[in-house]
């Protein structure tokens, strides 16, 4: 299966719905496993 490339042009550029403000990561490794914990927080745009 192929995909011809599309070409993106910035006038069809729309804002998105929501952004992301902050987002947070927490690690825990150790040898046998690692846990990746992440907290993210979205705000809706308005301007959208």
């Amino acid at each position: 299966m192929t995909h011809k490339p599309q070409a993106k042009y910035r006038h069809d550029y729309t804002k998105p719905d929501f952004t992301i403000t902050d987002i947070a990561l927490d690690f825990e490794l150790s040898p046998e496993t690692t846990r990746v914990t992440a907290v993210t927080q979205v705000q809706r745009n308005s301007e959208a």
